[in-house]
C-alpha cells in the first residue's frame, strides 16, 4: 500500500502541471520564468524590487565575453596589418638604391625637431643623386606612419620642404597622407568598429549626427575637418567608417584638406636647419589662416542652402 502522506510535489505523476500564462490569464509572462532567471535589486529603503526579465537565449555569451572577443579580434587584425605594412615598407627599401653605410644609422623616424634636422641632412644628400627613389620612399613611409596613427607625420611634412620643391612636396605629402588615412579607415572598418563604438560612444554619436547633417556635401565637410584643428586627425581616421563617411569623400576630402597646412610646413622645411622650435614652423598666424580657410570651404554649402531655400 502507498503511504498517505505524499506531498503534491513528491511524485511527478501526482503533481499538477505548473501554471502558465496560457492556462491562467491572471499570470504575467515574468511569473512563469524560473526563479533562477530572476534578479532582485534593492531600491530606496532596502526593499527588494523585482526587475523585468529580459529574454535570455540559451548558449548566448554575456556582453563582457563578446567585448573581449571583439577586442581580441581587433588586436590580432591590427597586428597582421602592421606586419604586412612593415613587409611592404621593407620591400620598398630593398628595391631602391642603398644609402651610404655611414648614413644608415640616422635613418630613423624623427620624434623632435633635432632628429628631423638630422634626417633631412642625410636624406637631402641621397635625394640629390636619387630623387625618384627618395620620393617613393617618402610616400611609402608617410603612408605607413599615417595608416597606424604613429606620431611623426608633421616632421615628415617639414622634411618634404627640405628635399623637394613646393610643387613636388605638397602633392607627395597630400597623396601619402590621404593614402595612409585611407589605410587607417579600412583597418578600422574591418576590425575595429565595435571597439571604437564601445570606447568613444558619446563622441561617435555626436559626430554621426554631424555627418548625417552634411550627408549631401561630405567632401566639403571633410575638407573643413582637415583644415581646422577642431577634431584630431587620428579620431577622424578611425571614426569615419563608424559614422557613415563614404570612402570617396574621405579620401579626396583628406587629399584637399591637408594641402593648406602642408604648404605651411613645407615652406618652413625649406629653412629647416634655421628653425629653433616647432612654433617657428607653424606660427599662430598660420593656425588662424587655417581656421579661416576651413570656414571658406563651407561657404559654397551655405550659399547653396540659401539659394535652395530662396527657390523653394
Amino acid at each position: 500500500s502507498l503511504p498517505l502522506s505524499l506531498s503534491p510535489g513528491a511524485c511527478r505523476l501526482c503533481s499538477p502541471p505548473a501554471p502558465t500564462a496560457a492556462t491562467n490569464p491572471f499570470l504575467s509572462p515574468s511569473d512563469t520564468v524560473p526563479a533562477a532567471m530572476r534578479r532582485s535589486t534593492t531600491v530606496g529603503t532596502g526593499s527588494p524590487k523585482q526587475e523585468s526579465v529580459a529574454a535570455v537565449t540559451p548558449g548566448t555569451p554575456p556582453p563582457s565575453t563578446l567585448a573581449s572577443v571583439s577586442t581580441l579580434r581587433a588586436v590580432l587584425g591590427l597586428g597582421v596589418c602592421f606586419c604586412i605594412g612593415i613587409g611592404c615598407l621593407y620591400a620598398v627599401m630593398c628595391a631602391v638604391p642603398p644609402f651610404p653605410p655611414d648614413d644608415t644609422e640616422h635613418l630613423r623616424l624623427p620624434h623632435d625637431l633635432t632628429s628631423a634636422k638630422q634626417l633631412a641632412a642625410v636624406v637631402q644628400n641621397y635625394c640629390d643623386h636619387h630623387p625618384v627613389a627618395t620620393a617613393i620612399m617618402f610616400v611609402a613611409s608617410y603612408t605607413f606612419i599615417q595608416s597606424f596613427a604613429i606620431p611623426g607625420t608633421i616632421f615628415l611634412s617639414l622634411i618634404s620642404g627640405a628635399l623637394f620643391p613646393l610643387y613636388v612636396a605638397i602633392p607627395l605629402v597630400c597623396f601619402g597622407g590621404a593614402s595612409g588615412a585611407t589605410g587607417c579607415y579600412l583597418i578600422t572598418r574591418a576590425f575595429g568598429v565595435s571597439v571604437i563604438q564601445r570606447h568613444f560612444p558619446i563622441r561617435v554619436n555626436t559626430w554621426r549626427q554631424e555627418v548625417q547633417k552634411h550627408k549631401a556635401h561630405l567632401f566639403n565637410y571633410m575638407v573643413f575637418l582637415r583644415v581646422t584643428p577642431f577634431v584630431p586627425n587620428w579620431f577622424i581616421n578611425v571614426a569615419s567608417p563608424v559614422v557613415g563617411m563614404d570612402l570617396g569623400s574621405f579620401f579626396w576630402g583628406t587629399f584637399a584638406g591637408i594641402a593648406p597646412p602642408t604648404f605651411v610646413y613645407a615652406q618652413s622645411g625649406q629653412v629647416i636647419q634655421e628653425l629653433a622650435t616647432m612654433r617657428d614652423a607653424y606660427p599662430l598666424s598660420a593656425v588662424a589662416w587655417m581656421v579661416v580657410l576651413g570656414f571658406v570651404s563651407l561657404l559654397p554649402l551655405l550659399f547653396k542652402d540659401h539659394l535652395r531655400k530662396k527657390l523653394t
